[in-house]
Formats: C-alpha cells, sequence, structure tokens
C-alpha cells in the first residue's frame, strides 16, 4: 500500500472513492505534531509515500497549474541578510526512482509536468510580495518553488528509510506560513487565509482540471 499526504481536509474528498484505512492523511504543518504523522507511517508501514499539495513558485517561467516533482527539497532557516547556499545538511534527495515513475506516468497521461528543486523558508515574510527575492533564492538556490511542509515530510521520511516523492501543484496564491510559533491572533488568521484558499481550488482547480493527475497518482 502507498500513502498519501495532503495538506488540507478539502483535498480528501479526491480519494473518499478509495476503500481501506490508511490510504491517505491529512497533514497540516501548521497545526498537526510531525509525530502524528510519523505514527501513522510506522502503524501502516507503506510502501511509498507521495505528498501532494500547492506551492509557490518562484520564477515567472513556471505558470499557474503546473504539476511540479520535486527532485530535493532545501530548508533556508536565516533571515535575507544572511542568505546563502544552504549547508549541505539542509538538502535532502527525494526517490529518484519513484520520482521517474511518477514522471513517466504523468507523461503517459499527457500531464504537463515539470522535474525541479522545492525549497522551504523559516521567514516566509521575506519573500511576500518581494518580486527580487524571487529571483534571487531562484537564481542563487536554483529552486522553483516553496511551500510550507516538504521539508518535515521529506526529513521524516529519509529518517524511517521510506521511498517517497514531493508533488506539488504551482499557484501564486499559495498561502505561507512562518515556521515560529505565532501568536494567536497570527493562528486565528492563518487559519482563515488557508480555509478561503483551499476552499477555492477545491472548486475552481482541483475539481476542473487535475482529476488525471490524481488517476495517475493512484497508478503509481
Amino acid at each position: 500500500m502507498n500513502l498519501i499526504i495532503i495538506n488540507h481536509k478539502k483535498m480528501s474528498y479526491l480519494f473518499n472513492k478509495i476503500n481501506g484505512e490508511g490510504f491517505y492523511f491529512v497533514y497540516d504543518s501548521t497545526k498537526i505534531p510531525i509525530d502524528s504523522l510519523k505514527s501513522h507511517i510506522l502503524e501502516n508501514n507503506p510502501e511509498k509515500i507521495i505528498s501532494l499539495d500547492f506551492a509557490l513558485p518562484l520564477t515567472n517561467t513556471i505558470k499557474n497549474n503546473t504539476v511540479v516533482i520535486a527532485k530535493e527539497i532545501i530548508l533556508l532557516n536565516s533571515r535575507p541578510v544572511d542568505w546563502a547556499i544552504p549547508r549541505s545538511d539542509r538538502w535532502i534527495e527525494t526517490s529518484q526512482e519513484l520520482n521517474r515513475s511518477i514522471s513517466n506516468l504523468l507523461e503517459k497521461n499527457l500531464i504537463e509536468h515539470s522535474v525541479v528543486s522545492g525549497m522551504i523558508l523559516e521567514h516566509t515574510k521575506s519573500i511576500k510580495n518581494k518580486n527580487y527575492a524571487k529571483e534571487w533564492l531562484f537564481k542563487n538556490v536554483q529552486s522553483s518553488f516553496v511551500d510550507n511542509s516538504a521539508w518535515e515530510i521529506s526529513k521524516l521520511c529519509e529518517e524511517l528509510s521510506k521511498e517517497f516523492s514531493i508533488i506539488r501543484i504551482i499557484n501564486n496564491k499559495t498561502p505561507l506560513f512562518e515556521k515560529n510559533k505565532p501568536k494567536m491572533i497570527t493562528q486565528m488568521k492563518n487559519y482563515i487565509t488557508k480555509g478561503m484558499f483551499y476552499n477555492f481550488v477545491d472548486k475552481n482547480i482541483l475539481k476542473s482540471q487535475n482529476n488525471e493527475l490524481i488517476k495517475t497518482i493512484l497508478e503509481i
């Protein structure tokens, strides 16, 4: 059995017709401890793990709704004034064989996609509405997208020696959240922002444009 990790309960309807417990797990990195996901993996012992979510592009060359497969995830946990090429312990490679299988299936099903590098930022405010900051990251760190949970998931899968892949759907309205524990008012704002985003994509993106992507993932 494979395990699909999704980031919001709104995405769960995509897999409601699949029988069997443990097939997918909703992991919201803003409020669910990573240990909950770890326990789920240890209990169900999936053969392969696929993380499916949305991500913010760092370059204009990747358009909205493009499917990307992350060949690696990079952690950059410093402020812009200290940005530099991350140390080797902040790079995690995803599973090449699984990525290749997914890419081949996407190609067979005529789904346009790219294999790129992704990243996580501790201080996400540093790129909000700042194209020059995104361009710097794309040019110097050579990452094409940033999201909220790819690093934690990748690190856990590496720790558990699991074959895993990170799949993201590019959307330039993807909300990003600070990694440090926010104040209560910020948590509430994050909850509302996230809910509004996933309500929107549930209606306008997932149902209408990515059914083939879901079918492809279920073929793996």
